[in-house]
């Protein structure tokens, strides 16, 4: 009778569990063998609902740990948009500087075209006055 109830207990199937009962119950007298046969079947029942249990726990176990891993990726998915919108307002702002560089550069380069120009005005007037000066001077 030993055997049987190891026997039973290693089986997951209530089936199987069934087919192993009425193979020994042949063998065995019937109030002996009925006893067996419940006491295996809570066994092999409570086997499967441990089973089903652990299966259970193992599910939310992996559903916890997905979870956990999409938070994760989540999170350094906010990081890096953060980051690319920093990296963004950089850019923007270093190409208004750049065009106000390149604006501030046009003007000077436009004043100091203006300036020498009345440069070489005021060379031609300068130029003018000391050859009437010379004139002057010799007559």
């Amino acid at each position: 009778m030993h055997a049987l109830v190891e026997e039973c207990v290693c089986v997951q199937d209530e089936h199987k569990a069934t087919k192993i009962m009425n193979a020994w119950t042949s063998v065995s007298t019937s109030y002996v063998s009925i006893m067996i046969q419940f006491l295996c079947a809570g066994v092999c029942l409570s086997m499967n609902h441990e089973g089903t249990n652990i299966s259970v726990l193992m599910h939310q176990a992996k559903e916890e740990q997905a979870e956990e891993k999409r938070r994760g990726l989540l999170k350094q998915l906010r990081d890096l948009e953060a980051e690319l919108e920093d990296e963004r307002k950089q850019r923007a702002n270093a190409l208004s500087q750049r065009k106000k560089l390149e604006a501030d550069l046009k003007d000077m380069e436009q004043q100091l075209e203006m300036h020498d120009k009345i440069k070489e005005d005021a060379l031609k007037q300068l130029k003018k006055l000391q050859v009437c000066n010379l004139g002057n001077y010799w007559n």
